[in-house]
C-alpha cells in the first residue's frame, strides 16, 4: 500500500470563500479512482508551528492506484487551480510503503 502526503500551504489574504471551496474540491479525491483505500483532509492545527496549511493524507492499493488518482481529470483539475489558493512552491509531498 502507498501513502500519498500532501501539505499545502495556504497563501496569505486568500478568501475563506475560495478556501472552502478548494477544500471541498479535494475531497473529491477520495472517490475518484479505484484503490482509494483511506483518504483525510484537513486544515494544520497549528500545534507545533504556525503553518496555515491544509493537510492531505491518502491510502492507496499501489503504484497503479496513485498512477491513477494523480492522471484523474480532477486531480488535474485541481492542480491546475492550486495556486489560487495555495504556495504552490512550498507544497510538501511524498509517498511511503505502509
Amino acid at each position: 500500500m502507498i501513502r500519498h502526503i500532501f501539505i499545502a500551504p495556504v497563501k496569505d489574504g486568500v478568501p475563506a470563500e475560495l478556501l472552502e471551496a478548494r477544500i471541498a474540491q479535494m475531497r473529491g479525491l477520495a472517490t475518484a479512482v479505484d484503490g482509494v483505500e483511506g483518504f483525510a483532509l484537513g486544515r494544520n492545527l497549528a500545534l507545533l508551528a504556525p503553518l496555515d496549511a491544509v493537510v492531505m493524507v491518502v491510502d492507496l492499493a499501489d503504484r497503479a492506484a496513485f498512477d491513477a488518482l494523480i492522471a484523474s481529470p480532477l486531480h488535474q483539475e485541481i492542480s491546475a487551480s492550486a495556486a489560487e489558493a495555495f504556495d504552490v512552491e512550498h507544497f510538501s509531498i511524498t509517498q511511503v510503503e505502509i
